[in-house]
């Protein structure tokens, strides 16, 4: 539809899912602070069906909705930075002063970090893996990649890579 042809109806209906009504400022103000969607539309004095709809198919509510959330959730983030740079100082201190129990409570916190993976390093494993890996594939999805035994796999995958070099 282009913008000549839209009438003043339809050019209101347009512009309304771009912006909020003094009822949808309500029903999110309730929603964000916790309140059920039955709530919010009781303070919007919509029923709880439109603030469903409002929720799932309302650009601008929606739009609103994920920004106030993004916005408390960065302002979550901040609030637990700060309270583990404290909660750090005060470990730090324990441990310092020799607190068993909180050098024994920070090692179980602690995980090793978990080993990079590693591809194999032989040329012959990297395409026999490879090839295996193809025929687990066929096997479990064979209307996908049909069937075919992990040799003649393995030849086929041999076969292109020489093409290509």
């Amino acid at each position: 539809m282009s913008g000549q042809n839209l009438t003043q109806s339809d050019t209101l209906e347009t512009e309304d899912l771009y912006k909020l009504t003094q009822r949808q400022e309500k029903a999110l103000d309730s929603i964000l602070s916790g309140r059920t969607d039955q709530e919010a539309a009781e303070s919007a004095g919509v029923r709880r069906q439109t603030v469903n709809s409002w929720k799932l198919h309302h650009p601008a509510f929606r739009a609103e909705m994920n920004r106030r959330r993004a916005e408390a959730y960065d302002q979550e983030v901040g609030r637990l930075r700060t309270l583990r740079e404290s909660a750090l100082q005060v470990v730090e201190t324990a441990l310092q002063n020799g607190s068993l129990r909180a050098a024994l409570a920070v090692l179980r916190l602690i995980t090793p970090p978990s080993a990079p993976t590693v591809d194999a390093v032989d040329p012959h494993k990297l395409v026999e893996n490879e090839a295996a890996s193809k025929a687990l594939n066929d096997v479990l999805m064979p209307s996908i990649s049909g069937p075919g035994d992990v040799k003649a796999r393995e030849r086929e995958l041999r076969a292109r890579l020489l093409e290509k070099l």
